[in-house]
C-alpha cells in the first residue's frame, strides 16, 4: 500500500527530470576578461538551437547561419575582424581596439567616429570545455537614395571558433 502511494511521486519525479532540455544559456557564460589571443581565429557556425531566438529576418535585419568570421591581431591589442555571410552577400572588415572596460566580455569595433560609422559588436562566450563562442551583429550604414536618410542594416551572426 505504501509502494501505491509513493509510485506516484517516483513516476513524476523521473518525468521531470528526463524531459528537461539542456539549457544553452547555461552551458554558455560571458569570457570575462578575454584577451585577443582568445578571440584570434577562424569561426563558423555555432550550431546552437536558439541562436537566433527572438530575431526575424527583414531586409534591415539578416540572420547569417552562415557566417564566416576570421579576427587576426592588429598592433597593440588591436584586432582585424573580417565577416562573410554569403547567403546575404555582405563582406566587411572592421580593424580596432575591442574596447575592453565594464564590458569585458564585448568586441565592439566602430569603423570611425561619424554618428552613420559601420560597427560589429559580439559578445564574446565560453563553455567549461573552453570552447570560444561569438554573437552579434555587424551593421552597414545605408542612405535612402529617393530621401536621403541614414540607415542601418544589420547581420546577425552567431559562431565557434574552430
Amino acid at each position: 500500500m505504501k509502494r501505491m502511494k509513493i509510485l506516484p511521486l517516483v513516476l513524476l519525479f523521473g518525468v521531470v527530470l528526463f524531459s528537461c532540455e539542456k539549457d544553452s544559456t547555461k552551458e554558455w557564460q560571458y569570457k570575462y576578461g578575454f584577451t585577443p589571443q582568445d578571440v584570434i581565429g577562424h569561426f563558423t557556425y555555432s550550431g546552437v538551437s536558439d541562436a537566433f531566438e527572438g530575431l526575424t529576418e527583414s531586409e534591415y535585419f539578416h540572420l547569417c547561419d552562415d557566417a564566416i568570421i576570421d579576427i587576426s591581431s592588429s598592433g597593440v591589442n588591436g584586432l582585424q575582424f573580417n565577416i562573410r555571410c554569403p547567403k546575404a552577400a555582405f563582406t566587411r572588415s572592421y580593424t580596432g581596439q575591442h574596447n575592453a572596460g565594464d564590458d569585458d566580455f564585448l568586441i565592439h569595433i566602430k569603423a570611425s567616429i561619424s554618428p552613420y560609422a559601420e560597427e560589429v559588436t559580439a559578445y564574446v562566450y565560453t563553455n567549461k570545455s573552453g570552447k570560444i563562442r561569438l554573437h552579434g551583429y555587424a551593421r552597414e550604414s545605408k542612405v535612402h537614395i529617393a530621401t536621403l536618410e541614414h540607415y542601418y542594416v544589420n547581420y546577425y551572426f552567431d559562431v565557434i571558433k574552430n
